[in-house]
This record gives structure tokens, C-alpha cells and sequence, in this order.
């Protein structure tokens, strides 16, 4: 097995450095090098980068580990409260109806029907007829299947 070598860049010893001498003339106590991570996590995800790729480059295994290292700060969790009282921007999440032809003109017909069931075989609630809670969800789900 080949060894590896023990030298260290001289600019990774001057950064090193020069991030001690900051961390002391600021005055931040009990610093810990492990700390970062969770700056590095909480800023990613502060700053808009999807967790799956903050998981990737701190190279957790687990979306999980992820979740318990990115902090989000009180001013990041009000705002994106705040985003609720914006004005609508005009946009639509509605899509555009497309024409169909052959096996996919079925599934097309079929999508119209309340209560059909999805690729998956799950009742598409969202295609139910009238309010669920009028007769009770199960008696709803009961008549769509």
C-alpha cells in the first residue's frame, strides 16, 4: 500500500492561520472545528442549495444526518413565512390540456372520471366528486373504488 504523504501546502497552513488569528481577535469562544460543518450546512441551505446536494458534499449517507446539520435562523424561517403574504406573481400550476392519440387516449378518459385509480393503483383523491367531508372520506373512497 502506497503511503501517504504527511506535507501540508504552505496556503493551507497560512488560511489555517489566518482563520485562528480571526477566530481569537473576534472573541469566539469554544470554537470546534467540527462547528463548520454545521456553518457550512446551514449557510448552503440558507443561501438555496437542495438539501440532496448539501447531503452529497458533506458525503452523509442519509438525508437525515443532513437535515440535523443545516440550521435554518429565525430570520430564514420568518421570511419564508412572509412569502405567504406576498401578491400572487400571475403564474399558473395548471397544465396546458395536449391531444392525445391510442393507448394514451384511454388513460386520458379515464383521468376524467372521479375516483379512477393512478399508475400506482391509489384513488386520485383530487379527482373525487363533491367535498370529502359531506359524506365521510371513507364512504367517499368506498364509492370511487
Amino acid at each position: 500500500m502506497a503511503q501517504r504523504s504527511q506535507e501540508v501546502a504552505p496556503a493551507t497552513i497560512n488560511r489555517a492561520l489566518a482563520f485562528l488569528r480571526r477566530v481569537f481577535t473576534t472573541g469566539i469562544e469554544n470554537l470546534h472545528w467540527h462547528d463548520l460543518r454545521h456553518t457550512f450546512a446551514s449557510c448552503s441551505v440558507m443561501k438555496g442549495v437542495d438539501l440532496r446536494t448539501v447531503q452529497e458534499l458533506m458525503g452523509h449517507t442519509t438525508i437525515t444526518m443532513t437535515l440535523r446539520y443545516s440550521h435554518l435562523s429565525p430570520a430564514h424561517q420568518l421570511e419564508a413565512v412572509q412569502r405567504l403574504n406576498r401578491p400572487p406573481t400571475g403564474t399558473s400550476t395548471k397544465t396546458p390540456k395536449v391531444a392525445v392519440s391510442g393507448a394514451a387516449e384511454t388513460s386520458a378518459a379515464s383521468d376524467s372520471r372521479a375516483g379512477d385509480r393512478g399508475r400506482t393503483g391509489d384513488v386520485q383523491l383530487g379527482k373525487l366528486s363533491g367535498p370529502l367531508w359531506g359524506k365521510g372520506f371513507s364512504a367517499v373512497v368506498a364509492e370511487a373504488g
